[in-house]
């Protein structure tokens, strides 16, 4: 999860609009600046480029009296050559859910070569990760540019409406020209694949979910260079968009979002100053994120996967309507919220102290004293970590107060859990209804589960499926993750009604 959280913290450039015919600061106009930039950009074969975000928003459950805040805030400074195309990124990415928080180093180079996309990929000093992506010749020629092309193309021949303001300003210790625009439609989609947005927001949206939002951007020039000197996105509107479609169907009453902050600032300088990018011998020399890589020196209670997907399977899992060919119902019943780990059975909602003795959490973690207690129908999200010395996989629980009394919080019950294997290195064996374990493929989980209920998401750039099952009324989900190369390897589990 935090993985893709950092993806949404990716460098970004924008898709924007023009309100010709424009005066002001002389006779220059939004329309020549933006000629200007695509003149000069074509001459350019490296920058450095720095990206900031900050979000910050709250929603409030009206039904239940309480809110629910959320705020993340990430850097990331990044060095790029064109040709050939190597970036190298360091950045750092805090997060704030309930009453917990976390703050993550990461480091990054890219390579792309022969339509092909490597990633070597870091965070807080653990070894180099490898992935690798096929890429099509139009992803090849949006990611080795420095900036969205089609947006200041659109701006320079007056297809895109934007504004120039009458005053320069000083952006990043330069005088800039500043021009302003909107963004939606097709060109919010072109930005969002160009933030490196699309792929984390398109796991919990759709295109339809979009079609009513629009971004604000202001796009900043050089008043000696005529070069991009950066822009800033107000995203706000994306982040209600965001908050409502998770809340649809959640069963929370009345709510409302309030999206405080939710901003992405870009700025670029120092334009072919760079010769080359090296990248370091633990970068090249990491495993490939894939089943015989990362999983060579796994738990042996393991089981990884025993083929890709088959055609069928990915087009099934690809397609939101069944067809007669389609499997529709599977031979296990997963909302009994049932599974066995490391040979011991548990059924949501179970008692934390059937756990506590070999996976444990400190209160003190979340800012709380030993002690600490919940009322009657209190209920915590999926984030409390869980600890055992024995392995180091992500264990999240959610807990509830289910008696009529308060009590201590390590006396709740867990409603929910979440476990993923994606960045571990050992982890306990697992079973669900239907014997589905670590390395389940899609056609064993369409076999015992069925056509997941809601639109199956596929990550281009990581290879996985998210799939989504849930009961009719919305009370019980089970959200599985799904690799081409290395089978299930994420398991959440949520009984709502507890």
């Amino acid at each position: 999860m935090m993985n893709k959280t950092v993806k949404m913290a990716s460098a970004a450039v924008l898709s924007f609009s023009l309100i010709a015919p424009l005066s002001g600061c002389g006779s220059v106009t939004a329309q020549s600046l933006a000629g200007k930039i695509v003149d000069n950009m074509a001459d350019v074969q490296s920058a450095e480029e720095s990206v900031s975000m900050d979000f910050d928003g709250t929603v409030n459950l009206t039904s239940y009296n309480t809110s629910i805040g959320m705020t993340i805030q990430a850097t990331q400074d990044s060095e790029i050559t064109i040709d050939p195309l190597v970036t190298h990124s360091t950045g750092t990415l805090s997060m704030s859910f309930l009453d917990s928080s976390e703050t993550m180093d990461f480091e990054d180079y890219t390579v792309l070569e022969d339509n092909v996309l490597t990633i070597y990929e870091t965070s807080d000093g653990d070894p180099y990760v490898k992935y690798t992506q096929d890429m099509t010749d139009d992803e090849v020629t949006a990611v080795s540019s420095l900036y969205n092309e089609d947006l200041i193309q659109g701006i320079a021949d007056g297809s895109i409406e934007a504004e120039l303001a009458e005053d320069t300003e000083t952006f990043h210790d330069e005088e800039c020209y500043v021009i302003t625009s909107t963004v939606s439609g097709d060109q919010l989609q072109s930005t969002l694949d160009q933030t490196g947005l699309s792929d984390v927001l398109m796991e919990f949206m759709t295109s339809d979910d979009l079609a009513d939002v629009s971004l604000p951007i202001t796009i900043y020039v050089g008043k000696d260079s005529k070069n991009l000197a950066g822009m800033v996105i107000d995203m706000a509107d994306l982040g209600q968009a965001l908050f409502d479609n998770l809340l649809a169907g959640q069963d929370l009453g009345d709510y409302e979002v309030a999206m405080d902050t939710f901003q992405t600032e870009v700025a670029m300088s120092d334009y072919n100053s760079i010769d080359s990018i090296e990248i370091p011998e633990d970068a090249l020399n990491a495993d490939e994120y894939t089943d015989s890589g990362l999983f060579s020196g796994s738990n042996s209670n393991t089981s990884t996967a025993t083929s890709t997907p088959t055609a069928a399977a990915t087009a099934e899992a690809a397609s939101t309507a069944a067809t007669d060919s389609q499997v529709t119902t599977g031979s296990a019943d997963w909302t009994t919220m049932s599974f066995t780990l490391d040979s011991t059975d548990y059924v949501l909602p179970f008692a934390y102290q059937d756990i506590a003795s070999i996976w444990s959490f400190s209160t003190a973690d979340y800012g709380y004293p030993d002690g600490y207690v919940t009322n009657p129908g209190d209920k915590q999200a999926a984030t409390i970590s869980l600890n055992n010395s024995q392995y180091d996989m992500d264990f999240q629980v959610g807990l509830a107060n289910v008696s009529s009394s308060t009590q201590d919080i390590t006396e709740n019950s867990v409603w929910a859990v979440s476990m993923s294997i994606e960045w571990a290195s050992s982890w306990p064996s697992i079973t669900l209804p239907g014997g589905i374990t670590w390395g389940s493929t899609l056609d064993e989980i369409y076999a015992a589960y069925g056509t997941p209920t809601e639109e199956p998401y596929y990550s281009d750039s990581l290879q996985y499926y998210s799939l989504t099952y849930r009961t009719d009324d919305y009370g019980r989900y089970m959200r599985l993750t799904v690799y081409d190369d290395g089978g299930l390897m994420a398991v959440s589990l949520e009984d709502y009604d507890v």
